[in-house]
């Protein structure tokens, strides 16, 4: 009896993949196109060496958030998978302090829809730099150095799926 529930749910995990593949293939064959001349425009990050060998200067697209109180900030990686977050100040540049970590589960943050273009440190391997709240442990990735402009109109690469969301939108 075991193995029928085994063949059963084998069959359905082909059946999703295969029917998954055909998908893309059919989304590929109608857009395929459109994507890519869309992703031959879109902006790519620009990674530059720094002075530091355990880090490097990356120039990317950053989503900005708000919290409930009105401070902006944008997300930066960490290392250990956490929410990480760096704040802007009124002036559009990088507060001195940060990043930190957040907790999504609290629901202080939501996202805007603008996106930045944004210069941070980044850090290779396994470095980066300490949260700045004095309470937590980890390692956060990037940290904000400049934000390049403000609410641009440059967008990321999208995978086929992706594209066709946001052009059935």
């Amino acid at each position: 009896m075991q193995w029928v529930s085994l063949v059963v749910i084998g069959a359905l995990v082909v059946y999703t993949v295969l029917r998954y593949r055909h998908n893309t293939e059919k989304l590929l064959s109608k857009y395929g196109d459109e994507l890519r001349a869309y992703n031959r425009a879109a902006f790519e990050e620009v990674v530059e060496e720094s002075p530091d060998e355990h880090f490097s200067y990356v120039t990317r697209l950053a989503t900005e958030i708000e919290s409930r109180r009105g401070q902006r900030a944008v997300f930066v990686q960490s290392v250990d998978g956490g929410t990480a977050i760096q704040h802007i100040n009124q002036n559009g540049t990088f507060s001195a302090k940060g990043p930190y970590f957040v907790s999504w589960r609290s629901q202080n943050w939501h996202p805007t829809g603008r996106r930045h273009l944004v210069k941070v440190l980044r850090g290779k391997g396994g470095w980066g730099v300490k949260p700045h709240h004095y309470n937590q442990n980890g390692i956060i990735r990037e940290k904000g150095i400049a934000v390049l402009e403000y609410g641009t109109e440059k967008y990321p690469p999208l995978d086929i799926r992706d594209f066709v969301r946001q052009r059935k939108k």
